[in-house]
Order: C-alpha cells, then structure tokens, then sequence
C-alpha cells in the first residue's frame, strides 16, 4: 500500500499520557457511509479533559471554528456558485492556528490528525462533489467527457492547491520526518486516483482514441488545451512515474493509430487509388 500508517518517533510516554484521548479532528467521508452532506464535520468530544486545559496548551475548541473557516474558503465550490474569498490577513490566521497546534508536544501535537483532515477534506470532495458530476459525461463519451475531464482536473488542482496552504506546514516538517507520508500535493493527486482516475480513464481513454480518429476523418484539429490536460493527468497520477500514461493512454492510442492506418491503406489499394508500394 503507498499509504501505510505514518510512525512518528516521539519520547517514551507516561501511562497516563497512554490513556488520554484528544477530540476527534476529522471531516465525514473517509470510511463514512454517510453521502448526503460535504461539510467538514468535527466532534466535541473530550473537550473538557483537564490536560486540555494546563497553561500553554492550545484552546481546541476556540481555534476549531477558525480552522474549518479556512478549510471551507479553500474549498469553495464555483460550479455550485461559490466564490473563493479570503483575505490574505484571515489566510495568515489560519495558518498560524495550524502552526501552533502542530508545534506543542505530545500529547497536544496535531500534525498527524491534520494530515488525516486534508486527506479527508479531499475524499469528501471528490466522492460527493465530483464523482455525481461525472456520470452522466461517461455515458455520453466523445468529446464532451474530455471537455468536463479537463474542467474537473483543473477545479481539483486549484482547490487542492488552497486546501495545501492551509495545512502548509505539514510540508515543511510532518511530511519530511514521518515515515510512508506523501507531500500533501502527492496525497491530493493519490486521492484523485484511487477515487476518480480509476472509475473514468477506461472511458475517457476510448474518448481520447475517438476524437482522434474522428479528427482525423473531419480534417478538423482536436482542441489540444483539451487533450493536453488529460495527458497531464494521466502522467500526474502516476506520482512521478510514467507507467499510468504508458499503460493507460498511451499504448491504446498507438494502437489505434496502428490500427487506423492500416485500415486507411488497405482501402486506398482495394480501391485502386495507390499501390502498396507507392505508398510505402
């Protein structure tokens, strides 16, 4: 599994540090059977441990509005009439919640609940926003499952992208120190895979093949900003690595082509229009 359990070094623990549990900081979506709802939700249990509230420990209940306010702008939604808003000085205090409450010591260290969170965040949004959006495009196929592919690319690296500045100091420390953890951007693009790459790209692969021969036959040129964003995603997913756009795209495309030609020019010599070895 490219996601095994993060393991963090961290001091031997007092038992009764064992013992403590901290409020669940999660958002409904991953592993919940629950559908009918894309908001961040958070629990308010064990607020009231006393550990929680020693001099020097971050007050969760008062930085947790903050946070999901930051999470919620960063995931406005455009196509459901949402506009993106946020002040650069509101964007600042949200990142400075999430630095002080990923800087204290175990127990009140939430590094690894927040990148749990922004795994989350990004599950909910692609099963529940996304996914819906695209299955009425896959029965249609053609150029308009490419055209609603691109759009849908674009929207998720835009909002992953906002979503990986709120929690940005996981890069500078988390993601670098503990063990079997991607970047968040890499994690983004994992979720993207597991939940959306893997339900379309038979048919957004048959799309590809289809506008280039229909391109092909019409002499119109297919809209390469289209083709070049499906491309991108094929090789993106692929987390560094090209066996995706190979395997995926690639070799059924070159086959196709394969396929088209010789097709083309056997017709051209049953027609008596060329020879064979004129047109070789």
């Amino acid at each position: 599994d490219i996601l095994c359990r993060a393991t963090i070094h961290t001091e031997p623990r007092a038992a009764s540090q064992q013992q403590q549990r901290r409020p669940a900081f999660g958002v409904a979506g991953s592993g919940s059977k629950n559908k009918n709802s894309n908001k961040t939700e958070m629990t308010d249990r064990h607020l009231d441990d006393p550990a929680r509230k020693a001099p020097g420990i971050i007050n969760f209940a008062a930085e947790r509005h903050l946070i999901l306010d930051g999470i919620h702008r960063a995931m406005a939604d455009p196509c459901g009439g949402e506009r993106f808003n946020s002040p650069v000085a509101d964007r600042m205090k949200v990142y400075s919640a999430v630095h002080k409450m990923c800087t204290k010591p175990y127990p009140n260290n939430w590094c690894h609940d927040f990148y749990r969170l922004y795994g989350d965040t990004v599950q909910s949004y692609l099963q529940i926003i996304i996914l819906p959006r695209l299955r009425d495009p896959i029965q249609r196929g053609g150029t308009a499952l490419l055209t609603e592919m691109q759009c849908h690319w674009s929207e998720h690296k835009e909002k992953s992208s906002r979503l990986r500045k709120v929690f940005v100091y996981l890069d500078r420390y988390y993601t670098q120190n503990a063990r079997c953890v991607l970047p968040l951007e890499q994690f983004a693009h994992y979720h993207f895979k597991i939940h959306i790459y893997d339900e379309v790209k038979s048919a957004v692969t048959s799309a590809v093949i289809y506008s280039i021969n229909e391109g092909r036959r019409s002499g119109e040129i297919i809209g390469r900003d289209v083709l070049s964003a499906i491309v991108e995603m094929y090789e993106t997913v692929g987390i560094g690595m090209f066996d995706f756009y190979t395997a995926d795209l690639e070799t059924p495309v070159v086959e196709s082509s394969r396929q088209y030609f010789s097709e083309l020019l056997q017709g051209w010599v049953d027609d008596g229009i060329v020879s064979a070895s004129t047109f070789l």
